[in-house]
């Protein structure tokens, strides 16, 4: 039987009946697994999150005293869990319900199999938002690997050991954007293939606006990185338009430019 403690961290914005929901499932999936507890990351919500009536699983709701952002939320999950060493394995998951509770047992289990240090993260192999959004969605990832060299193709789920989780708080990149500094940790990252759940509200909180928020805050994480590949583009940019104008053109004998040449006589 796993036996290690494990902690799941769910932050949660005016959303508590998925939250409700969510713990039931998680109490169904987890039944053969002891020492599980939840830290419930309540982002500002209105009213405050309360699911004390609900005693399926051991945890406390950290409640914020305003709205920070999904990522800052768990941010502040994560620090406060490693702070006060509340487990030995964390998992990040939302409450919406398209991370699947089925998965955090693989995700635990793919952990205990990997090397120390490890990460496992929840690779989303299918999408089912509108086409348009899934076109942009590609795009971020796109520019997102020209700009920094780096590939992401996962979220916020994912499992660790404290070990890993202790050199996550102690970057700063971690208040920005979370899976982009999974990636610059050099952690050694864990992809689980996995389905998109069905989400427990017909709602989603994500648009365009947020996705391009989410897009500036994984960039900006490897801003080195990506300034310098700007100045390096930007160089060869002006160095081609430099030199453009100067290489010789080649021409065919009897041929100028904007002139027919025949002989003589000839209209």
């Amino acid at each position: 039987m796993y036996s290690k403690r494990t902690l799941i961290i769910v932050p949660v914005l005016n959303d508590e009946a998925s939250l409700i929901t969510l713990i039931r499932e998680l109490a169904r999936e987890l039944a053969d697994r002891t020492a599980i507890s939840l830290l419930v990351v309540d982002d500002g919500s209105i009213p405050p999150i309360d699911v004390g009536n609900v005693r399926l699983l051991d945890g406390l709701v950290l409640t914020l005293s305003r709205n920070l952002g999904h990522q800052k939320a768990i941010a502040i999950g994560l620090a406060y869990a490693v702070a006060n060493e509340l487990a030995d394995v964390f998992v990040v998951m939302d409450a919406d319900g398209e991370d699947r509770p089925g998965d955090v047992p693989r995700l635990l289990t793919a952990l205990e199999s990997g090397p120390e240090f490890s990460v496992v993260v929840a690779q989303r192999m299918k999408r089912s938002e509108p086409l348009i959004f899934r076109a942009f969605y590609q795009l971020y990832r796109l520019l997102f690997f020209l700009l920094t060299g780096h590939r992401i193709s996962f979220g916020n789920f994912c499992a660790m050991p404290i070990a890993a989780a202790r050199r996550l708080v102690a970057m700063h990149e971690l208040w920005v954007n979370f899976p982009a500094t999974l990636i610059r940790s050099r952690l050694p990252l864990i992809e689980l293939p996995t389905k998109r759940g069905k989400r427990y509200q017909d709602r989603s909180q994500m648009n365009f606006i947020s996705l391009i928020t989410l897009g500036f805050g994984a960039v900006s994480t490897f801003v080195e990185s990506v300034l310098t590949r700007i100045i390096l583009a930007a160089s060869g940019l002006v160095a081609v338009a430099a030199v453009g104008p100067h290489v010789p053109v080649a021409i065919e004998p009897g041929v100028q430019k904007g002139l027919h040449v025949g002989r003589a006589g000839e209209e």
